[in-house]
């Protein structure tokens, strides 16, 4: 198989795996929490999406550091300050620091699977389409990253 295929289906696994657990917990909180189970078709395409997103990312990280303790390690020390990165509302910190704030979060999935999450769970504006465009680029881009990896150091 080519190395295109190789990482297609690499995150394809990943966001299968991401997508099934990430569909569980959010069926849980849904009975937990009373939320409205006439959303429930807008919560697919939001987990599949940041899904794929997310397997790229991670397939991307694995493809730079060549080692599965290396990948794990560096995943997450990027994920989880990036992830808290995603939490800053705009008025927490100054208007410099957050447009960097909000260039770092542009990079990465966390926030835009947020917004995704926040639309298709409770309907908040500016909806999903966004943030369902911005995932897929984000996915596109991994990919293309870890491809790109694979070439260098393969």
């Amino acid at each position: 198989a080519s190395r295109t295929t190789l990482v297609a289906e690499k995150v394809v696994l990943a966001a299968l795996c991401a997508g099934a657990s990430g569909l569980l917990l959010t069926v849980v909180v849904a009975a937990v929490y009373d939320l409205d189970w006439g959303r429930a078709p807008q919560w697919l395409p939001a987990i599949a999406v940041a899904s794929l997103a997310f397997g790229a990312l991670g397939v991307a990280i694995g493809a730079l550091a060549r080692d599965v303790r290396a990948a794990s390690l560096l995943a997450i020390l990027l994920a989880l300050p990036v992830a808290l990165l995603a939490l800053i509302p705009s008025g927490a910190v100054s208007a410099g620091l957050y447009d960097v704030v909000s260039v770092v979060n542009a990079l990465f999935p966390f926030d835009p699977a947020l917004d995704a999450a926040n639309s298709a769970l409770t309907g908040a504006d500016p909806g999903m389409a966004g943030s369902l465009a911005h995932l897929a680029v984000l996915a596109v881009a991994h990919g293309a990253l870890a491809r790109v990896a694979l070439r260098r150091f393969g």
